[in-house]
């Protein structure tokens, strides 16, 4: 899967564990890089969908 980015920094965050580590912290690094092997590993949003782990809900308000 094709991922964008919104800034230059947050690109480093997802594909530099040292980085976002020192950014979010130790727990949030893991989660982070966790989250983005996730993306990368799936072919579509639909297999992140299916993911219990991923806790996904339906948008409310503006959100939407």
């Amino acid at each position: 899967m094709n991922i964008e980015y919104k800034s230059k920094k947050l690109k480093r965050c997802c594909e530099d564990p040292r980085f976002a580590q020192a950014t979010y912290g130790l727990q949030n690094a893991r989660k982070l890089i966790q989250r983005i092997g996730e993306f990368d590993a799936a072919v579509s949003l639909s297999d992140i969908a299916n993911n219990p782990a991923a806790r996904l809900h339906k948008l409310e308000g503006k959100r939407r």
